[in-house]
């Protein structure tokens, strides 16, 4: 899950709409206003995806900037003080953000040591156990979502990759992942049973389409990207990975959710 060829933000129909000025909250300020405040391309390109975002989900733009300061805002879920953790453990190098995330074709992956970012790139290697995931850091437009793939066997990943690659099956020697960024994941205390039915339905999803967006992605129906194949995989067997119960998951959510437990960084 990754946002890849379309920007998770910007893949919402953009409309020409002047975004409306909500009574200030108890926060210091709008919702509208602390999302623009926030977005790192700044006032205009905050409005845009603000107005496309309220338009796709049907909702007033207050209330639509409220759910983007969920999901995005790492002082409201929490996403920078878990990488911070994962930092001073010794998983993860750096907090900082490498590039665009992009996935490139497997081809094109295979054949380079780095990506657009500079991070240096690995082969991920073998996880532990079947039901493991490993996360990475990926961003659009200078928000840190992350990516996740799930492990259908400890040597085999199933991830939505691309727009291009959609599901794909790829062996841990194969899947490049960028050096110190990168860290592997068990949850916690699932029994196998629950992993191994999450998995095998994972694995059913190959060839797939890729979801280009991560509005309403809070569903077990095609297309996917990466959160939320996992999500839907787990969900689906009772587990709801989404740690803030937001409107739709991020990579970020489930490496937040209180069964991750990391074990090995790369």
């Amino acid at each position: 899950m990754r946002i890849k060829t379309a920007m998770a933000l910007a893949a919402f129909t953009t409309a020409a709409v002047v975004v409306p000025a909500p009574a200030n909250s108890a926060t210091g300020g709008s919702s509208v206003d602390r999302w623009i405040e926030m977005h790192p391309q700044g006032e205009r390109a905050a409005e845009r995806t603000l107005l496309s975002y309220a338009k796709t989900t049907d909702q007033p733009a207050d209330q639509a900037a409220e759910e983007l300061l969920e999901e995005f805002d790492p002082e409201l879920n929490g996403g920078e003080e878990v990488l911070s953790e994962l930092v001073a453990a010794g998983f993860l190098d750096t907090t900082g953000l490498p590039g665009d995330g992009e996935v490139a074709p497997a081809e094109e992956v295979l054949a380079r040591s780095s990506d657009g970012g500079g991070s240096n790139r690995v082969p991920i290697g073998d996880a532990r156990a079947r039901g493991d995931y490993f996360y990475h850091h990926s961003s659009t437009w200078g928000f840190n979502h992350g990516h996740v793939g799930m492990f259908r066997r400890k040597d085999v990943i199933i991830e939505a990759a691309s727009a291009e690659l959609g599901v794909r099956r790829v062996s841990s020697t194969a899947r490049r992942v960028p050096v110190g960024e990168t860290v592997l994941n068990e949850l916690s205390g699932t029994p196998y049973s629950q992993r191994d039915a999450a998995t095998e339905w994972a694995n059913a999803q190959e060839g797939a389409a890729y979801r280009d967006f991560y509005s309403q992605n809070k569903t077990h129906s095609r297309p996917f990207n990466c959160s939320q194949l996992m999500w839907a995989a787990f969900d689906r067997e009772g587990l709801d990975l989404d740690a803030n119960s937001g409107a739709f998951v991020l990579p970020q959510d489930i490496l937040q959710h209180w069964r991750s437990q990391p074990y090995r960084g790369v």
